[in-house]
């Protein structure tokens, strides 16, 4: 939706660490126009990058399942949740190489419910795309489990990303 950078940035990161947990409301509608306005809302259920459980706790919440709520409802979607973060790694912010974020995800999620995806679209949902590690791990496991197929939406994509 937005490059990942200045305000854009600012604004996330109180979203993910800040607290700020209203901000999902205004993320979600505008994320939801946006699809909307590109045709891009013909999916059958939304899946999420999951945030491992340590982190959720320390946290307080999982910011894309409050985000894959909100789009459920400006979407008329359900909400499949299929994944779950079944290793803690470290976060993807601090590794810069591309061959060792993909290594950091690899194996880090599982699908839990194969049937909330088997022979559906699914919307795959997270906040960030920085080089494509996370969602792409997310997609394999979703595609693994019967999703027909999958298609990832993001608020932000980073610079690094559009080099």
């Amino acid at each position: 939706m937005w490059y990942y950078k200045d305000i854009v940035r600012k604004s996330i990161l109180r979203y993910k660490f800040g607290r700020h947990r209203s901000y999902a409301q205004a993320y979600g509608r505008v994320l939801a126009m946006k699809l909307h306005k590109e045709g891009k809302d013909d999916f059958d259920v939304i899946a999420f990058v999951p945030v491992a459980f340590l982190r959720k706790m320390k946290r307080g919440y999982d910011q894309v399942a409050i985000l894959a709520d909100v789009l459920e409802k400006e979407l008329n979607l359900p909400v499949a949740r299929a994944l779950r973060k079944i290793r803690n790694t470290p976060p993807q912010s601090g590794i810069q190489d591309v061959a060792r974020r993909r290594a950091n995800v690899l194996g880090a999620y599982r699908c839990v419910d194969a049937d909330t995806v088997r022979g559906k679209r699914v919307l795959l949902l997270d906040d960030v795309l920085t080089t494509g590690a996370t969602a792409s791990e997310c997609a394999r496991v979703l595609l693994t489990a019967g999703a027909k197929e999958v298609f990832c939406a993001t608020l932000a994509v980073s610079e690094y990303n559009t080099k």
